[in-house]
């Protein structure tokens, strides 16, 4: 009898060793059909770059073919990068980047890679003000001396279309907001 009790009790190993053999084989599967799924993804991802690229050169060709003076529209250089830049980085995960600006339509979009960049405008448009230039102007310089004085170093700079022309304008981004609100505070409260 104990060699029955013995039998089984190897018959049931045998099992479960064959059963888990099985069960290993089903995992290698599946984390191989993942592994082939993450490729397949990626080939597309680098297949989508590529007409992306695609759509640029055509897009500059039949600019240039329109008009071989338009990259010396500084205007319509920066609005073209805004939008490309948005089609380009929109996929990442920065989803409270608005799209940007129609092309005929003034002002720089955010670049949606970047820390969400603020302006003075939307600052003092939360705080139910409207702006002339010239109060941006000077706001501008005295939010120039309270970022020195933050970071030990000036803001940075990008160009924007402002009043007609292209300037370089400080750049200042959402963890900046204290700061711009004060400066803005500063001016009206004068």
């Amino acid at each position: 009898m104990a060699g029955v009790h013995i039998q089984q009790a190897l018959h049931q190993g045998s099992a479960s060793e064959s059963e888990l053999g099985k069960r290993k084989l089903h995992d290698d599967f599946v984390r191989m059909e993942l592994e082939e799924r993450a490729v397949r993804c990626e080939q597309m991802r680098i297949g989508n770059i590529e007409n992306k690229i695609a759509a640029v050169m055509r897009f500059a060709e039949a600019m240039t073919m329109l008009d071989a003076e338009w990259k010396n529209d500084r205007q319509l250089v920066l609005q073209t990068q805004d939008v490309l830049k948005y089609v380009f980085f929109r996929e990442y995960p920065d989803a409270s980047v608005p799209p940007p600006p129609a092309l005929g339509a003034a002002g720089a979009a955010p670049t949606p890679r970047a820390p969400a960049s603020i302006s003075i405008a939307q600052v003092a448009s939360g705080m139910n003000l409207k702006l002339e230039t010239r109060d941006a102007v000077q706001i501008d310089q005295f939010l120039g001396v309270l970022y020195k004085e933050r970071y030990g170093t000036p803001p940075h700079k990008h160009d924007q279309f402002v009043d007609g022309a292209v300037r370089s304008v400080n750049s200042y981004t959402a963890k900046d907001t204290d700061l711009v609100e004060a400066a803005i505070r500063a001016l009206v409260n004068k």
